[in-house]
């Protein structure tokens, strides 16, 4: 596979980790106000998300336009809430070509076709990228979590309440520069999140559609992001074709001993 397309892959993956929300512990905090609509909603929201402490969406994709050409790209996703991430991608037939393995302090992407493997931090993908990155963002993104950007907790007495026409709602909340709106269905299911960086006059856009019930969770099987200031990769997706919860799932670590170790800048340089 070639160096452009690893880069693509990276880049999607590190577009989902865009907000800088502190933790996923998403319990809205309280007011001490009666009679608070935004609070009321925000915890008929959290009641109504899926909870799980393991997801493994074992049959996914991710599509995406990279300088003009189409890809998509077979993948796996495990999760064990607030301590692991393996993300496996399978281009060959089902075959592991590369693994990313995150934790909430470093990442370990493994390059199993050369035998090589890089290790990082979040603070270094930040400064390369330019946005701010961190294991609990990806985790509440592909969780369809509500959150509050740059909080550890959702602060409702911040957050603006609005309605639409069509009986949808909004939940608006501004930490500095950082403004989020995120958008809410008929169940309470959050169905868009938009984050804007006003300073840096970028944006990006989470989508969640095809809504069914698995496992006793109503939860999306499609996610879309849009972002603003990536001009040679566009159309994102990830689409889920099988997913568990709380199933016993195996997050056994790589062997990293087994593989040369090089530098990351080796991998993020595209051709």
């Amino acid at each position: 596979m070639e160096k452009r397309l690893i880069n693509s892959l990276i880049t999607s993956l590190v577009v989902l980790a865009l907000v800088a929300c502190k933790s996923t512990q998403q319990i809205a905090k309280k007011t001490e106000k009666s009679g608070n609509t935004t609070l009321f909603y925000i915890e008929e929201i959290q009641k109504s998300q899926a909870h799980f402490k393991t997801a493994n969406f074992s049959e996914a994709h991710i599509n995406f336009t990279s300088n003009g050409n189409d890809m998509s790209i077979p993948m796996s996703i495990k999760i064990k809430t607030d301590t692991t991430i393996f993300i496996s991608i399978k281009p060959f037939m089902g075959i592991e070509a590369y693994k990313a393995e995150l934790e909430p302090t470093n990442i370990k992407i493994f390059d199993k076709i050369n035998q090589r493997y890089f290790n990082t931090s979040y603070a270094y993908l930040s400064q390369q990228f330019g946005i701010d990155i961190n294991f609990y963002n990806l985790q509440s993104l592909l969780s369809n979590q509500l959150f509050c950007i740059g909080k550890a907790e959702i602060d409702a007495d911040s957050c603006t309440l609005s309605k639409n026409t069509n009986g949808t709602i909004n939940i608006e909340y501004i930490n500095g520069n950082l403004s989020q709106k995120s958008s809410f269905g008929d169940k309470l299911n959050l169905i868009q999140n938009q984050i804007t960086d006003q300073s840096k006059k970028q944006a990006v856009k989470f989508e969640y559609s095809k809504f069914a019930t698995t496992n006793g969770r109503y939860f999306p099987m499609e996610m879309k992001i849009s972002p603003s200031n990536l001009s040679k990769l566009s159309n994102i997706n990830l689409t889920f074709e099988k997913i568990e919860f709380d199933t016993s799932i195996r997050l056994n670590s790589t062997d990293y001993h087994k593989y040369t170790k090089a530098k990351i800048e080796e991998l993020l340089k595209s051709n």
